[in-house]
């Protein structure tokens, strides 16, 4: 059995494990979005992408899978503990 999937049940998400520096943040209009690691575009071009930044992701279970990527290796080994 497969069920249809509504497309406003999904969210397309930019995943990078290297911090973006300010000025890309700023020419692709990134925002923090209310939760730590998560940004929102302003820019129509992104409005439906969010960034998921894996080093600033908040030290919870659900984030372990994740953190594995990440490229500060002080994040890295948090997900190993």
């Amino acid at each position: 059995m497969h069920k249809k999937v509504n497309p406003q049940d999904l969210q397309t998400f930019l995943v990078t494990s290297k911090t973006p520096n300010k000025a890309f943040m700023s020419r692709m209009e990134y925002k923090e979005s209310g939760q730590n690691g998560i940004y929102q575009s302003d820019n129509i071009a992104f409005q439906s992408i969010k960034m998921m930044v894996l080093n600033q992701l908040p030290d919870e279970e659900h984030n372990v899978f994740f953190k594995c990527f990440a490229s500060r290796k002080k994040e890295k080994v948090k997900a190993f503990l």
